[in-house]
């Protein structure tokens, strides 16, 4: 196994059992078809898109979902190293997008969490679930507003049909399934800048957000833009925000949110 496969191994949770698995999958699988599926993995890994293509074509009955002892297969490969026409091509062959492996993990979670823009919107057009959680209850739309891919985020804030919460004292609209929304208790309204009171700028910034567990705000990212000075005023200001966590099962949990913030210019005397 190469350097970049064992960091990904590595960064995966500890699974019970990992070692009986392997073992009970090798028993089932002759030496031909171990060496085939390894090389396939190790090839989507790369983005070696000929020998993937190949390798699926050939004699040796390659399953284009075959998992290895992490329930990686070879679409979370390609996905998690941003091969999008590898990524293509296993769609087109038949590979399962909404697959998980070992963490619960599916190939739109990897693409989404490093920023991979083409690799997710392939898995979207082919259907990918946008509201699947992994094993820590994390989303896809979660992890890219956590790594701060504002492309990723709106590619999947589209797919999702998200609705964009009113800020209030009262309401922050979640965007996750089955979750009690977080409740705004402290907020501070945006300051306007000179140039945006100048220019006579009006209108409305859209927000994601990670409201934490604790009910703090973690990563913010723009979904929708007003004026770049009003945009970033809305980040900082929202950043300081408090809020009564979202919960699930009466648990407090991370949640992504869609909060709307309101300019308007003050009124004339």
């Amino acid at each position: 196994m190469d350097g970049g496969r064992a960091a990904r191994h590595l960064a995966s949770p500890l699974v019970t059992g990992l070692t009986a698995l392997f073992l009970a999958w090798s028993a089932l699988a002759t030496p031909a078809a171990q060496d085939a599926h390894q090389r396939l993995w190790d090839s989507a890994a790369n983005g070696e898109i000929e020998t993937v293509r190949t390798l699926l074509a050939g004699p040796d009955r390659i399953a284009v979902d075959a998992s290895d002892a992490l329930d990686w297969t070879a679409l979370m490969y390609a996905a998690d190293a941003g091969h999008d026409a590898t990524v293509q091509l296993l769609l087109d062959a038949g590979a399962n997008f909404n697959m998980k492996n070992a963490a619960q993990v599916t190939p739109l979670h990897l693409a989404a969490r490093l920023g991979r823009t083409q690799v997710v919107r392939r898995l979207l057009d082919a259907g990918a679930d946008v509201q699947v959680r992994d094993a820590n209850g994390r989303t896809p739309l979660f992890l890219a507003i956590d790594g701060h891919h504002a492309d990723v985020t709106e590619l999947i804030q589209g797919a999702a049909r998200v609705p964009v919460g009113q800020r209030s004292p009262a309401l922050a609209l979640t965007v996750e399934a089955e979750t009690a929304p977080p409740v705004i208790i402290q907020w501070t309204d945006p300051a306007y800048t000179e140039e945006s009171l100048a220019q006579e700028i009006e209108g409305t910034v859209v927000l994601m957000a990670i409201v934490r567990q604790d009910g703090s705000v973690g990563a913010v990212t723009v979904s929708k833009s007003l004026e770049d000075g009003l945009d970033q005023n809305a980040v900082r200001s929202m950043r300081t925000w408090r809020f009564d966590a979202a919960t699930r099962a009466g648990t407090p949990v991370d949640v992504v949110v869609a909060v709307s913030v309101d300019f308007r210019l003050p009124e004339e005397d």
